[in-house]
């Protein structure tokens, strides 16, 4: 670095006039590379003195024959560290380059549509079907004349009721390759995926009595993943607990009206839940209540779509108090997880304990602008490393943000758009 003279100070213990060099400000740099692009061009270099850069999107439309763009990362071959458009960076000068994933044009189906509509780096996508289609066929198409595809069920598909998974990969001509994965719902239906350790183990469902609160019977089906399927009429019904021959994981869906979810009811079946493949809509399935999966430890993943929203029971609209609390396995959460769910007021210890928890979706609240309180929402998350600064950007009438980030011992500040005062 050059030195620049640029003023004059006075060195009073000599009693001379002396000149001082000053270096002048650092100049940040970052450069994007195509890294295999067969058209467009890559953004122009950002630069800096002061402040951050905010990284670009494909503003040159880069296109690469037979791939997706997905964004930059630090390293060609994608094992760096990764950027989106609109990250803040504020660190020294840096090389990025385009992330390209192999790609399909389309994805057709025979009968009914993919949710979210194909793009071709969405990867993960979701089929509801009338309980009345039996079978269905999907067509991928390739975006490279010379690349292959991969299903890993034959065509057309017979669909059993519930969840039907279907795994397209296309492969490159160079060996790159990508998963498709498709979960066929056939009813509508609400479908969770268990963890069996030993034989002869049992599942009991967590349903709760909610006479008191709407007069709409359970009248639903089970299936449960391994051939057998019951019919269940009440919440305590003998139906609602089975018993597995085998060790192994299991999809277990469930199709008709169950309005009552809650694992304070069978608190033993609370750790063999992995995961929430999807949910259904109201009224089919609507009683994501109070307590729903609190102390579901070994929850991993929570299906995108939203929670529906229960017609029929207000306060259950009211309220997602503890609904993830202890949750401790969950690493990330879907930005649209509340999306139906506007009359909310209350998140208190929502995600109170969910220690694995590394990231938050910037618009995980952004449609619940009735919140009042967020008091321990995320206590205890203590992997938390940062935030999104506009995760409560919408949530302007809060007035509890009471131990809101307690214990999150990996923050090292708070960087919100809030004129809300935190403890």
């Amino acid at each position: 670095m050059n030195k620049t003279l640029t003023t004059l100070c006075l060195a009073l213990s000599l009693g001379t006039l002396v000149a001082c060099p000053i270096y002048p400000p650092a100049t940040v740099v970052v450069t994007y590379h195509a890294n295999g692009a067969t058209g467009g061009t890559v953004p122009a270099p950002q630069s800096v003195t002061t402040g951050g850069i905010i990284i670009v999107g494909n503003t040159g439309n880069l296109v690469r024959s037979g791939y997706a763009f997905t964004g930059w990362n630090t390293a060609a071959d994608g094992s760096g560290t990764a950027y989106a458009a609109g990250d803040d960076y504020n660190g020294g000068s840096l090389d990025l380059y385009a992330v390209w994933i192999v790609s399909l044009a389309s994805i057709d189906l025979s009968v009914g549509s993919l949710s979210p509509q194909f793009d071709g780096v969405i990867t993960t996508y979701t089929v509801a079907l009338d309980e009345t289609i039996s079978a269905i066929t999907v067509t991928a198409i390739t975006a490279a004349s010379d690349a292959t595809i991969y299903y890993s069920l034959a065509q057309p598909m017979t669909l059993a009721m519930g969840s039907n998974p279907l795994t397209i990969t296309v492969t490159a001509a160079n060996g790159d390759s990508q998963a498709y994965a498709i979960n066929i719902l056939r009813g509508a239906c609400f479908v969770t995926e268990w963890q069996i350790d030993n034989p002869g183990d049992s599942i009991t469902l967590p349903l709760i009595d909610i006479s008191n609160y709407v007069d709409v019977p359970y009248a639903c089906t089970v299936n449960w993943g391994d051939g057998a399927s019951s019919t269940i009429t009440a919440f305590d019904d003998p139906n609602r607990m089975h018993t597995y021959a085998a060790a192994g994981s299991y999809r277990v869906s469930i199709s008709g009206s169950c309005d009552g979810w809650s694992f304070e009811a069978v608190p033993a079946s609370r750790l063999a839940i992995t995961k929430v493949l999807a949910r259904g809509k109201a009224p089919v399935f609507e009683g994501l209540v109070f307590l729903n999966f609190s102390g579901c430890s070994k929850l991993t993943e929570l299906a995108g779509g939203g929670i529906p929203v229960c017609t029929n029971i207000l306060f259950m609209n009211e309220s997602m108090n503890r609904i993830f609390e202890d949750c401790s396995s969950l690493t990330s959460l879907p930005a649209d997880l509340f999306r139906y769910n506007t009359a909310v007021t209350d998140f208190s210890s929502a995600f109170w304990g969910c220690a694995s928890l590394i990231s938050l979706p910037v618009d995980l609240f952004r449609y619940n602008t009735a919140v009042t309180d967020f008091s321990g929402v995320f206590s205890g998350c203590t992997s938390l490393a940062s935030l999104p600064a506009d995760l409560f950007r919408y949530n302007t009438a809060v007035n509890d943000f009471y131990r809101t980030f307690d214990n999150c011992t990996s923050l090292a500040s708070l960087s919100l758009k809030s004129s809300v005062a935190y403890r």
